[in-house]
């Protein structure tokens, strides 16, 4: 564990296999449904902000988890306030995310006191849908971005569709992120990363987190509508 701040100061990410449990895995996707259906949902477009919904349900339970929580403190120093989650889906054939950088929606007062982490809830792989990701792109500050012309929007998160960042050309180097059920990946804000299209049959479960340092300051956002919560 005493590695874990240098390693992801250098490359912008971390991978930590066993963050929760095949039980908590299946609790989290078993109440995804609950609400999908409870909401009456036309799609299986990504659940935003699930957390907020109860104190006691599963999706609060696993964001202050304290294995989470422990290595959060650890990569953003002070105290650890959540910020926002998003559980999705992810069915046949729906594209992933457009390559972006978290901080750009969220604009951080300290770009180094915010971080994600993004939760595999089933074996994720290349054809079903992994991260891809630039390692180190963190350093080179906030990329400027284009509007992707899609087909459909359906079954995905409209911003990461339709907006892209503008990579830079010295950029050429990244990594395919395959990750087993249970394991999560920490994303510094301004890492660049994207996901692959699920091309397989299956959907592909996963939840993400985001978690910053007390009393920062930050950008609510129209549709994620962001609030630091005390965990």
């Amino acid at each position: 564990m005493h590695n874990i701040r240098s390693d992801f100061e250098e490359n912008g990410f971390l991978v930590v296999p066993n963050l929760v449990d095949n039980l908590e895995c299946s609790d989290i996707i078993k109440n995804a449904y609950e609400f999908h259906k409870n909401e009456s949902c036309e799609s299986y477009s990504p659940i935003m902000q699930p957390h907020r919904k109860s104190k006691n349900n599963i999706f609060f339970k696993t964001m202050k988890k304290k294995k989470i929580l422990d290595i959060v403190k650890i990569l953003i120093g002070g105290k650890v306030m959540g910020l926002q989650s998003q559980f999705f889906f992810m069915p046949s054939n729906t594209p992933g995310f457009q390559p972006h950088q978290d901080d750009y929606y969220v604009r951080s007062e300290d770009f180094n006191g915010f971080v994600s982490c993004w939760i595999a809830l089933t074996n994720v792989n290349k054809e079903n849908g992994c991260l891809k990701i630039w390692p180190s792109s963190h350093n080179k500050g906030i990329f400027k971005v284009k509007t992707i012309k899609t087909k459909s929007e359906l079954n995905t998160d409209k911003n990461g569709s339709k907006i892209s960042s503008v990579i830079p050309k010295e950029l050429s180097i990244t990594n395919d992120i395959e990750i087993k059920k249970g394991a999560g990946i920490f994303l510094h804000s301004r890492i660049l990363h994207s996901s692959y299209r699920n091309s397989t049959d299956d959907f592909r479960y996963a939840i993400l987190y985001t978690y910053i340092r007390e009393k920062l300051k930050f950008t609510p956002g129209f549709n994620a509508k962001r609030i630091a919560i005390d965990l």
